[in-house]
């Protein structure tokens, strides 16, 4: 049968032509199942780079958070600074200010400590910002990368999927290609080259191939008579045989309840075997004789 729906391109066997296993005797045309492989194919291409996409994606944004983390770190460690630089600023203000009330110091240095103290403060607030900028950018980096993971997964999920259903169309191509599953000899064809044949959920038949008519292909019509004709008489001898046994038998045993005596002639069961096997030649000459002068393979079926 057909496990794919297509046109009979080519038929390679016939009515009475013998057949191995797996040998090929039909092709549905391959065009369309073709396309759909060369379909399947450039898919799983596709889906391949975009893995080799998501795996740089991935790699570049485990870089980006490396890099914010190391931001951050950067950031923190400025923000030490700027509170070191704020506390001496402190120191000279509040010690510039005492000097001045002594009138041991210029307004002028007090104001220059003053500007100094007020630009450390700046500056501590710069690196807090900082530091704050740059814990942001480590979030954000940091969902970059696990959506880029996400992706990769899901580039690898369709690289599966391209796979099969590369898998499915090569499948669907091989079967365009029917090959007969046994030994044996092929009994009816119900299928001409252009005939369409549409796969459903049993297999449409296309040939019938017979295992057991092997025997049949060569013989000679001589041949088939006399095997029909020793099959009529074996059997039918043998029938006559029982059937005289059985009466043998039986006669005894009546013989023996009545009391009466048995007697068994040879001539009559040498009789009775010869009619036995007449009858056999008579009633098995006529389908014997029909069966001859069939095909070999119609005359087994009378068998």
């Amino acid at each position: 049968g057909s496990q794919v729906s297509g046109n009979i391109q080519k038929l390679f066997v016939d009515y009475n032509s013998p057949v191995t296993e797996n040998q090929i005797i039909a092709q549905i045309d391959p065009a369309s199942f073709e396309t759909r492989v060369n379909q399947a194919r450039a898919a799983l291409a596709s889906a391949q780079a975009s893995v080799q996409v998501a795996q740089a994606t991935v790699e570049n944004s485990k870089a980006g958070v490396e890099t914010a983390r190391a931001n951050g770190e950067s950031a923190k460690a400025n923000i030490e600074k700027a509170k070191v630089a704020v506390a001496e600023a402190k120191r000279t203000l509040d010690r510039n200010k005492t000097l001045l009330r002594q009138a041991l110091i210029a307004q002028s240095d007090l104001d220059a400590a003053q500007t100094a103290y007020d630009s450390a403060m700046a500056q501590l607030q710069l690196s807090q910002a900082q530091y704050e900028a740059a814990m942001g950018q480590l979030k954000s980096a940091t969902a970059q990368a696990r959506l880029a993971e996400a992706q990769l997964v899901a580039a690898n999920a369709q690289v599966e999927q391209a796979k099969a259903a590369l898998q499915a169309a090569e499948l669907d191509l091989a079967h365009t290609t029917i090959r007969s599953p046994v030994h044996g000899i092929v009994v009816s064809r119900n299928v001409d080259v252009g005939q369409t044949v549409a796969a459903s959920l049993q297999a449409p038949t296309l040939f019938l191939i017979a295992q057991d008519l092997t025997m049949a292909v060569g013989a000679k019509s001589q041949h088939i008579l006399t095997q029909f004709l020793l099959e009529a008489v074996v059997l039918s001898s043998i029938g006559g045989i029982l059937g005289v046994v059985f009466g043998i038998v039986g006669a005894k045993l009546v013989s023996i309840l009545a009391g009466w005596p048995t007697i068994v002639s040879a001539d009559a069961i040498i009789l009775a075997w010869l009619f036995s096997s007449a009858v056999g030649i008579f009633f098995g000459f006529y389908p014997a004789r029909k069966a001859a002068h069939l095909d070999p393979i119609q005359a087994m079926r009378y068998e």
